[in-house]
């Protein structure tokens, strides 16, 4: 696969930030910073909600250049820094007490 995207010069030598809600094989994200790097960009830093990484998928997103990957802890994995459980409970609250109101 060959993806072409045009950037913003003034974008070129920043550091992107590839955000995924579910990754497994890591394919996509692989692709996207290829795509980035070869644009003129530093290597992004990946956030990922759900890190299923399945077989080296985490090892080869690093292959590529990530050096940085940071996933939410919905499965327990090594790269586990958001933690969901504050950011649902506040969320339940500001629901429970929308509904309140009416």
């Amino acid at each position: 696969m060959r993806s072409e995207v045009d950037f913003d010069p003034a974008t070129r030598g920043r550091q992107a930030v590839l955000v995924d809600d579910v990754a497994s094989t890591c394919g996509t994200l692989i692709e996207a910073g290829r795509v980035l790097l070869r644009a003129g960009f530093e290597p992004p830093q990946v956030a990922v909600v759900h890190a299923i990484f399945a077989g080296d998928a985490a090892g080869r997103l690093r292959a590529e250049g990530i050096e940085r990957i940071v996933s939410s802890d919905s499965l327990p994995h090594p790269s586990n820094g958001i933690a969901l459980a504050p950011l649902l409970a506040r969320a339940s609250s500001e629901f429970a007490a929308a509904r309140a109101i009416r």
